[in-house]
């Protein structure tokens, strides 16, 4: 396979954690996020010119860990160590221009996600153009991801995160107070090893079925039939 560089662009000015398309039925809207606290809307079609993105979304007050796209072309999700998971419409979406000058972040000083713990009271930025908060979950330790469960089986109707405290944490979509926590409690597993289900960095919803599985540090994977309703470890 032939391979040739169609673009180098430098934006973020700390490390850049994650990096998603739009869609898979589009080959042009790009987002990335870091530990700058941003997350950049970039269009495949411009970079090579400009070498800029097309926008930012600022609301995040510490290091993005994910980004998620819901696949309409509109909204995406994002996970902070700021301990917040953010629904996001592009149509929201600043100019960069915004970024010149604007308030401070409200970061915690020689905070570092892998050993320490935040504390911070939750505040929101003054130019915060996300659509939603979710909160209640944990981004320690690692890059916690998360994601929209499936379209097919569940109509998009809930977002999940994986957590350092070793939950799955499943939220609705419209209603963040209200989530579902998954847990390693099953018959057979002992004390022990659902500690050593800590943290959970990722997690999958199965497309077509009511499966879900998650991955730990310990080398364990553990899964759910997924029936929000009426949820049962596997």
């Amino acid at each position: 396979m032939n391979s040739k560089m169609s673009a180098f662009c430098t934006v973020h000015t700390n490390d850049v954690n994650t990096v998603a398309w739009d869609s898979k039925g589009s080959s042009s809207i790009i987002y990335s996020g870091g530990d700058d606290c941003m997350i950049f809307v970039w269009d495949r079609r411009t970079v090579g010119q400009s070498q800029k993105p097309v926008g930012v979304l600022i609301g995040h007050q510490e290091g993005i860990t994910h980004v998620a796209s819901q696949g309409d072309s509109v909204h995406l999700l994002s996970n902070g160590k700021d301990q917040v998971m953010k629904y996001w419409d592009i149509r929201k979406t600043h100019e960069l221009s915004k970024i010149e000058g604007m308030p401070p972040l409200k970061r915690k000083k020689d905070f570092d996600y892998r050993f320490g713990e935040y504390n911070e009271k939750e505040t929101r930025h003054a130019l915060d153009c996300s659509v939603r908060d979710f909160s209640g979950h944990s981004v320690l330790a690692t890059l916690i991801r998360c994601d929209f469960s499936p379209r097919g089986i569940t109509a998009q109707r809930y977002v999940y995160t994986g957590s350092s405290d070793g939950v799955v944490h499943v939220y609705e979509l419209e209603n963040p107070r209200k989530v579902k926590r998954l847990t390693a409690n099953r018959k057979g597993i002992q004390e022990n090893e659902m500690l050593a289900f800590k943290p959970v960095r990722d997690v999958s919803w199965h497309p077509k079925y009511p499966l879900l599985i998650a991955t730990s540090f310990s080398g364990n994977l553990i899964g759910w039939k997924c029936r929000l309703e009426r949820i049962k470890t596997i």
